[in-house]
């Protein structure tokens, strides 16, 4: 096990797992900027002097809800704070590291490890605190962030994906920030894009089909009833993709509208 010496003191410590997880992928992928795991000597003792007394906080081997010996907090300046809060705020509202998060504070507040706001804070980095139950789980929210939001950005650029009409409908729903705004429209093109090439894809492979018909039998009824049919299930597949679409704007209108700043 590591120890570090602090104002004298040798203390012997692990790390929750998410913790080393979270450190090995600020470092393996140059993310945002890690600030710490281990405290300083304020965040191990009353004043910074261990003849004052303990502090119990999760940046120290003792925390007051354990487990003896794991430090169970990370501090990380995020990349961009402008698509990382939104999208953090949105995986917690949805429960997504419901079992795992005991709090997190972040631009200046503190939320649950189920998103609600709980008070100010003076952490403006990202300070993620895991549940004493939770030390020995891999679980990394910056690992996420990294494959769903930052991977995203430093892809190629997508060939292009019309908004439906309806969307101002929805966004006028609720009143986010520009930050929830801009996420929310970000996940929303990111995940019909999928479904947008797919059928890009399928409608190319009905147009080869179709010219071969049309180089072998143009005019015949024959050609005329598979035309008709390659039709039908293109216009199926369209609208089905359309209706996708929609229902993926209402998922994403409503977990902004759970994600919007109660402050």
């Amino acid at each position: 096990m590591p120890t570090v010496t602090i104002e004298g003191v040798t203390i012997t410590y692990s790390l929750a797992v998410g913790v080393a997880l979270a450190k090995a992928t600020v470092s393996d992928h140059g993310l945002g900027t890690w600030l710490g795991d281990m405290g300083n000597a304020f965040h191990q003792w009353i004043n910074g002097d261990p003849a004052q007394g303990r502090r119990h906080g999760d940046h120290t081997a003792w925390s007051e809800d354990g487990p003896p010996g794991v430090v169970k907090a990370f501090d990380w300046t995020p990349d961009s704070m402008a698509r990382f809060e939104p999208w953090l705020l949105t995986q917690l509202r949805a429960g997504q590291y419901r079992e795992s998060c005991k709090f997190v504070n972040l631009n200046g507040r503190q939320w649950s490890g189920t998103g609600i706001y709980q008070k100010t804070s003076d952490d403006h980095h990202l300070h993620w605190s895991y549940l004493p139950d939770a030390v020995d789980a891999a679980v990394n929210p910056l690992d996420d962030y990294y494959r769903e939001i930052v991977q995203e950005d430093d892809m190629d650029p997508k060939t292009p994906v019309p908004l439906p009409g309806n969307l101002p409908a929805y966004l006028g729903t609720y009143t986010p920030s520009a930050a929830y705004l801009w996420h929310g429209t970000y996940m929303y093109i990111t995940r019909v894009d999928a479904a947008l090439r797919a059928f890009i894809a399928a409608e190319q492979v009905r147009d080869a089909a179709t010219d071969q018909l049309l180089r072998e039998g143009a005019g015949s009824p024959e050609t005329a009833a598979i035309l008709a049919t390659v039709r039908q299930e293109a216009a199926a597949v369209r609208d089905a993709v359309l209706a996708q679409a929609d229902e993926h704007l209402r998922d994403m209108a409503a977990a902004l509208a759970a994600a919007a700043d109660p402050v």
